[in-house]
């Protein structure tokens, strides 16, 4: 199997995580999740950069860095959206609270390390610690297969676990 830059398989997991810790920043957790493919993008787009398709960003301090990036985006992004006066009557359960730093942060942290979290049991130039050349001890833990698969029924249970939430804030007329 080929490299794949940008798979929205990560989104199988962060998606039944969201769907269990509610109250996470579904923004930073999301984003976070294949924020790192731009890494393999560049890769591609630019063959001869010399940039790896999972270099640093695909390392645990790659990721630390970008849930630092990405939890502060996040947070700052609802900032701004909460200022905006959309003069909804009655808002949807889609509304975005007003999230702090800290769960921003941690919404973000959570997408960015599931994201190196899968792709160390896929890919042998994927280096956990970049700094040191430490050899990966998940990779081929789990074929690519399970890793998708497990991807596939995540992505499954989160939709039906946020369906189901989703139907407990609508009243009957809504239903029909």
């Amino acid at each position: 199997m080929g490299p794949i830059p940008f798979t929205p398989f990560h989104w199988g997991l962060t998606l039944l995580i969201q769907a269990i810790a509610i109250f996470l920043d579904p923004i930073g957790l999301f984003v976070g999740s294949v924020i790192l493919d731009l890494e393999g993008i560049y890769s591609l787009l630019f063959p001869d950069s010399g940039v790896p398709l999972h270099g640093v960003m695909h390392s645990l301090i790659g990721a630390f860095i970008l849930g630092i990036i990405v939890g502060n985006s996040s947070f700052l992004t609802h900032k701004l959206i909460h200022r905006i006066d959309f003069k909804f009557d009655n808002p949807t359960p889609f509304t975005l609270p007003p999230y702090s730093l800290k769960i921003c942060l941690i919404s973000a942290f959570i997408g960015t390390f599931s994201h190196v979290l899968l792709d160390a049991f896929l890919y042998d130039d994927l280096q956990l610690c970049y700094i040191f050349p430490i050899e990966n001890p998940l990779l081929n833990l789990l074929s690519w297969e399970v890793v998708y698969f497990l991807c596939i029924v995540c992505f499954i249970i989160g939709a039906v676990i946020l369906v189901g939430r989703y139907r407990t804030y609508l009243t009957d007329e809504d239903l029909v």
